[in-house]
Formats: structure tokens, C-alpha cells, sequence
């Protein structure tokens, strides 16, 4: 099971969102997930337990999440994600989305 809400709420805000396109390529926090486009990469972090769910969060191809698009409670879900590999989840993994 996936926590879906972040992406859903990155894609809403995507819509609600003006203002410049980040640049491609610049640092961590500014990936190649544009405004008003349909992210086609997802960043898993797959949970060590089958109990627990994990994340899943729009990047582009490289992994970089747009911190810019996350709402504060996906941003805060992102960083505990990062912290918590190795401990209470695997390594993440970019994955085409459909």
C-alpha cells in the first residue's frame, strides 16, 4: 500500500500553482516535475514490514523531488521517508509512472 495523498496533493497544487518553472537540473528540492505537467516518474521508498505502508512521491527521472509542489504535510512525509532508510524503510527507487 502506497500513501497516495502526497501525489495527489502535489498534482493538485501543480494546477494551483504560478509563478516561474523550476529549473532542470538545479539542486535537490527543484527535479524536472513541472507546473500543470503530469509527473511521469514516482520516488518509492518500499517499508521493511509488510504492515506498514510505504511513500511515494513525483520526481523526475533522476529522483529529485520538487519540494516546491509538496504540501507541508507531504514535505514533512518526504524528509521522514529519508531519514528512515536503512531503519524502517529500503532504499528508494524511481519508477515509471502510468
Amino acid at each position: 500500500m502506497w500513501l497516495s495523498e502526497e501525489l495527489i496533493e502535489a498534482r493538485r497544487l501543480q494546477g494551483a500553482r504560478t509563478g516561474p518553472r523550476p529549473e532542470t537540473g538545479a539542486s535537490e528540492g527543484h527535479g524536472d516535475v513541472s507546473l500543470g505537467e503530469k509527473p511521469r516518474f514516482e520516488l518509492r521508498y518500499r517499508s521493511v514490514s509488510m504492515h506498514r505502508p510505504g511513500y511515494a512521491f513525483a520526481c523526475d527521472a533522476q529522483g529529485r523531488v520538487n519540494l516546491d509542489l509538496l504540501s507541508e504535510r507531504a514535505r514533512e512525509n518526504y524528509f521522514y521517508a529519508r531519514a528512515m532508510v536503512g531503519l524502517d524503510l529500503l532504499q528508494p527507487e524511481v519508477v515509471p509512472t502510468s
